[in-house]
């Protein structure tokens, strides 16, 4: 590196973030160390649809910190998949499961009037407020996880300032 070049600096900031400077390559093109700033994965999975493998695999690759069910009725009756199944595999990806029952018929996400205020507070906390955690979201229906993504997507980009994605299955 020339001397005329610029480099990674840490500065300490409150909760551990760093700051980030760019820093110039041989080919004079500026770069930048991004990985403190990090995806945060949401997967809605409607669990009508999903087989058991699949959820599976799905808790494997995500690795969620927190599982939160959304449905009035707890079924873990998919095929390739039992109650005892499910939680042997939440306990060894180190997943904690909650629920939280949503009155889907209050969420209308019919034009200008989603409100991301609809969510429930323990949704709101560690979807949009927690900003380091992947999560999944355990819903009835597609609709339903359609829903969800569109209060999720306006509540998100109104309070989150850190990048994110959602995955609908």
């Amino acid at each position: 590196m020339t001397d005329h070049g610029l480099e990674l600096t840490q500065k300490k900031r409150s909760k551990g973030k760093r700051a980030v400077r760019p820093r110039l390559s041989d080919a004079g093109q500026f770069s930048f160390d991004l990985q403190h700033n990090a995806l945060k994965q949401i997967v809605i999975v409607a669990m009508d649809e999903i087989d058991g493998v699949h959820l599976r695999q799905l808790l494997d690759v995500t690795q969620p910190k927190y599982l939160l069910d959304l449905r009035h009725v707890v079924r873990f009756d998919n095929p390739g998949s039992s109650r005892d199944h499910f939680f042997n595999h939440l306990s060894k990806t180190k997943s904690l499961y909650t629920r939280d029952p949503i009155a889907w018929h209050s969420i209308d996400t019919a034009p200008l009037s989603v409100d991301a205020d609809m969510l429930p507070a323990r949704v709101r906390y560690e979807v949009v407020e927690q900003h380091d955690n992947n999560v999944m979201l355990l819903v009835s229906k597609p609709t339903e996880s359609r829903k969800l993504a569109s209060v999720l997507n306006l509540a998100l980009s109104r309070d989150r300032a850190t990048n994110w994605v959602i995955h609908i299955t």
